[in-house]
């Protein structure tokens, strides 16, 4: 069959009807593919989370089956620390409400610095009576009808400490200038020596434990009761959160429990995970909750502890040796915590 010459083809392509045919079409086509680019952009977009405003609003993967996400915002952005430029522990004092109890990592001198809310410091209260080794966090819980703070010197970057050693002292005011007395609480770990940086405390003084991970799994001991006689008691291994090789955005370096005692948290450098403490105490480390606190850009995040009405409080090394310190903030709606709405 011959082929039409162009000469004829020309004049249908001129009909008004046709033109008009094809330029529809042409808009339609853009407009279909505009819009599936948008689809595209907008679902990218999502994927991403909401991290830049503080919110989780997406699940976090981790090693613990279960997990969730935790309603919880950040509060704005830390502030400095000039005075901690290595801030270790934190903990929320129950004899002042308001205020904070935070101290500095090994080799520096034994005092615990109170902070309020905002940062700022409101005292330093010398510790007499210890030598501190690797002082790595600090906790306040109920003792004998007061207030007790626990000194938590279980730092062993190495893994050579042959014990770990806690120390309890009656929670001070923040304008007293010493403690001393304490008592000394020694225990080992019963498979080999650990590194733990994080120091949480149930009831009227139950002690736990969470190693850092960096020198094996990430678990979980308990001191035990009270042992009469000269031979150090050795730590009851509860569990572990977290085994095998444990990289370093999977460490351990701080832990809380809430003042109610529902609930345990424990972070590591950029992010928080809640447990039901009756359930974690047992070695139940199921359904967890997580957030994640990146978005403080934190240069060492180390210290966490629960404040009221569901505002939970961060203290972070500042990266160097001069650098300052950071404290921070964000409110979660925990159910047990008097938490408000998270918007």
């Amino acid at each position: 069959m011959a082929l039409p010459h162009l000469s004829e083809i020309f004049p249908l392509l001129l009909r008004p009807g046709l033109i008009a045919a094809l330029t529809l079409g042409t808009v339609e086509l853009a407009a279909s593919t505009a819009a599936h680019k948008a689809a595209l952009d907008s679902k990218e977009e999502m994927s991403k989370g909401r991290d830049k405003s503080g919110t989780n609003d997406k699940k976090t993967k981790g090693g613990v089956p279960g997990e969730g996400v935790a309603g919880c915002r950040l509060e704005g952005s830390s502030v400095a620390l000039p005075d901690l430029p290595e801030a270790s522990g934190l903990a929320a004092s129950r004899r002042t409400p308001g205020i904070f109890w935070s101290h500095l990592d090994s080799g520096a001198a034994s005092v615990l610095v109170a902070l309020d809310a905002k940062g700022s410091v409101k005292g330093k209260v010398r510790l007499s009576g210890v030598t501190l080794a690797d002082w790595e966090d600090v906790a306040v819980s109920s003792c004998g009808g007061s207030s007790c703070v626990y000194v938590a010197d279980i730092g062993d970057n190495r893994g050579t400490r042959g014990n770990v050693t806690v120390y309890r002292f009656p929670e001070p005011l923040a304008t007293d200038a010493i403690l001393g007395a304490p008592t000394a609480f020694e225990a080992t770990f019963p498979d080999g020596a650990q590194d733990a940086e994080a120091l949480f405390v149930l009831g009227e003084g139950e002690m736990f434990i969470v190693t850092k991970g960096d020198t094996g799994p990430v678990a979980l001991y308990r001191f035990p009761p009270s042992v009469k006689g000269a031979q150090t008691p050795t730590l009851q291994k509860v569990g572990v959160l977290r085994g095998g090789k444990v990289a370093r955005e999977g460490w351990i370096t701080g832990a809380s429990a809430s003042a109610d005692g529902r609930w345990v948290v424990l972070r590591t450098h950029g992010e928080v995970t809640f447990y039901d403490a009756s359930k974690i105490a047992r070695g139940d480390f199921g359904s967890p909750l997580k957030f994640s606190v990146s978005a403080l850009k934190e240069p060492q995040g180390e210290g966490i502890a629960f404040g009221q009405k569901g505002r939970v409080f961060l203290a972070g090394e500042g990266g160097g040796k001069s650098a300052a310190g950071t404290f921070g903030s964000f409110v979660c709606n925990l159910p047990g915590v008097g938490a408000p709405s998270v918007r």
